[in-house]
């Protein structure tokens, strides 16, 4: 009904304080654990509360909000936050966003995403291409080309490349701040 939509719209707007994300289309409400068997298709927003973890089967490319930790076995090219767990994909790609606002973010590859910001850290397991990410420590499997990191702790790879026109740029901060994202 319109104000059961209105009642997860509120939901989603107090887990996502301080993230500013335009929201048309359905908008699904799980009050525990969730596992999505298919895909999150571009209009559509998932939302897990009281503590719940999410599992999506398939590819994010709308959005999707949780408490606590946050898998998709394929690719995210939509939005994924997460309030106080982790977050893992296949990959992030194509102008993603993906925040862990306290915890962590694993993928095997990302390339392209708009953000990815960990309060923890960012694992990619192979490579990444452009992009921006941000968090306290970073490490890549095989090597960064083209993208932005902002750091407070460290960053690995085993190599850092500039693309073309596009050069990776390292920036060391002081601190994270929620105006981050």
């Amino acid at each position: 009904s319109e104000s059961d939509i209105r009642a997860a719209s509120v939901s989603a707007i107090r887990l996502l304080a301080g993230i500013e994300l335009p929201c048309r289309g359905p908008i699904f409400r799980a009050g525990n654990n969730l596992r999505i068997l298919g895909d999150i298709p571009d209009n559509c927003t998932v939302v897990v509360e009281n503590d719940g973890h999410c599992t999506v089967d398939g590819y994010v490319m709308g959005r999707v909000l949780a408490k606590n930790h946050c898998e998709i076995r394929h690719n995210i090219s939509g939005v994924a936050v997460v309030l106080r767990g982790n977050i893992r994909a296949r990959g992030i790609i194509n102008n993603a966003q993906v925040i862990s606002k306290m915890g962590s973010v694993y993928c095997n590859n990302a390339q392209g995403p708009k953000l990815v910001f960990a309060g923890r850290s960012i694992e990619v397991y192979e490579r990444t291409m452009l992009g921006k990410f941000i968090t306290r420590d970073m490490g890549v499997g095989d090597e960064v080309r083209g993208s932005h990191i902002e750091i407070t702790g460290g960053a690995r790879a085993a190599q850092f490349r500039h693309l073309g026109m596009s050069n990776v740029n390292i920036v060391l901060r002081r601190e994270l701040s929620c105006e981050d994202y």
